[in-house]
């Protein structure tokens, strides 16, 4: 049984990755950060779109339990990588849920 309306939605299940710092190094990559978040993911668009650095990706809304997830970091599904542009913390019936903002780049 599942505790709220909101996780009855979860579908899927994805990681998280972070920029991290490589030892003794000014490169940082993405590494593991969160590897099992139960999620629904959604497009937003049916086409892709050109973000204001003039890349083109589609974006899709992701609902999921409140992690320590923020923009910039990546979510992994499948071997799909998404990059969180946005996050919106609600609450609902008592619990709180993030709305994460992914863009998917072509």
């Amino acid at each position: 049984m599942k505790n709220n309306p909101i996780e009855a939605t979860y579908d899927e299940t994805v990681k998280s990755q972070r920029l991290e710092p490589e030892s003794g190094s000014d490169i940082e990559e993405y590494e593991d950060f969160i590897l099992s978040i139960d999620c629904c993911i959604q497009a937003i668009d049916d086409m892709p779109s050109e973000d204001p650095e003039g890349s083109f990706g589609k974006n899709y809304l992701m609902f999921c339990d409140d992690w320590d997830i923020e923009e910039g970091d990546n979510i992994v599904r499948n071997s799909e990588n998404y990059r969180v542009i946005g996050k919106k913390r609600h609450t609902f019936w008592g619990h709180t849920h993030i709305e994460l903002t992914l863009r998917k780049y072509d």
